[in-house]
């Protein structure tokens, strides 16, 4: 017999769905569902590991957004949403020494060749953003400054970056 789950596409495009429309305990079931049954395209398995993070986090489950966001490592570590994911969990507890790994990693990371969904931020201004304030906060001014004028200089007309450069 031929159901649902016997069609990871629908599955996964049905969970996506249930997420856009902030439906997330719904969303993290049909997730989950997916996941068990297997299957589906490559770039459709990541997108749902970030967007089955991002529910998580939207629900204020940091520790099983953390566990999404690395089972998604694994799964491609091509992805800097993951890395995102878990240094802003970090840097939201103002543990700064625990976040600067996580963005250092997610700044290295070119834009991946996909069909899939990807924030481009994260692979642009957010990182060296991030790692400004992490930075500052640890006592690494030079860096602090270097990473400010990383993240200027893919946003030149922001006027938050504009400010950290000046000041630090």
């Amino acid at each position: 017999r031929w159901g649902f789950a016997h069609l990871p596409g629908a599955v996964f495009y049905y969970a996506k769905e249930l997420f856009s429309e902030g439906l997330l305990k719904e969303a993290i079931e049909t997730f989950e569902l997916y996941f068990a049954v297997g299957g589906g395209w490559h770039d459709d398995q990541v997108n749902g590991r970030y967007l089955l993070a991002m529910a998580h986090l939207q629900l204020g489950d940091q520790e099983k957004a953390i566990n999404q966001a690395m089972a998604g490592i694994k799964q491609d570590p091509r992805w800097a949403e993951f890395y995102i994911i878990i240094g802003q969990i970090y840097y939201d507890r103002a543990q700064w020494h625990q976040a600067i790994p996580w963005f250092e990693l997610a700044a290295k990371i070119p834009i991946p060749q996909t069909l899939g969904t990807i924030v481009t931020e994260n692979y642009t201004w957010v990182p060296s953003d991030r790692l400004c304030k992490c930075y500052s906060e640890v006592g690494r001014i030079h860096d602090s400054y270097e990473a400010a004028k990383k993240a200027l200089a893919h946003r030149p007309f922001d006027s938050r970056l504009q400010f950290n450069v000046e000041f630090l």
